[in-house]
């Protein structure tokens, strides 16, 4: 996944992941997360939540004029 995965980095215990959000001028201007307790937000866990946290993403980037596109299952800046 393109983005960030924490695991216990920030808060002993949490485990989190984020996917950039971008604009109409390609900047990367924020980004959407999700986190919870490790013992639930296992990497099988991650797995299945990836997609929406991608689908979300991607929704947040379009509304704001950017033109990201899936990739390999990871969110990228689309090149023209």
């Amino acid at each position: 996944m393109r983005g960030s995965v924490s695991r216990g980095e920030i808060e002993i215990g949490m485990t989190g992941m984020a996917s950039p959000v971008f604009d109409r001028s390609r900047e990367c201007v924020g980004a959407i997360a999700l986190s919870g307790p490790a013992t639930r937000f296992t990497p099988e866990a991650m797995a299945a939540w990836t997609p929406f946290l991608l689908e979300a993403a991607q929704a947040l980037t379009t509304k704001l004029g950017g033109t990201g596109r899936l990739y390999n299952g990871a969110l990228a800046v689309q090149e023209t």
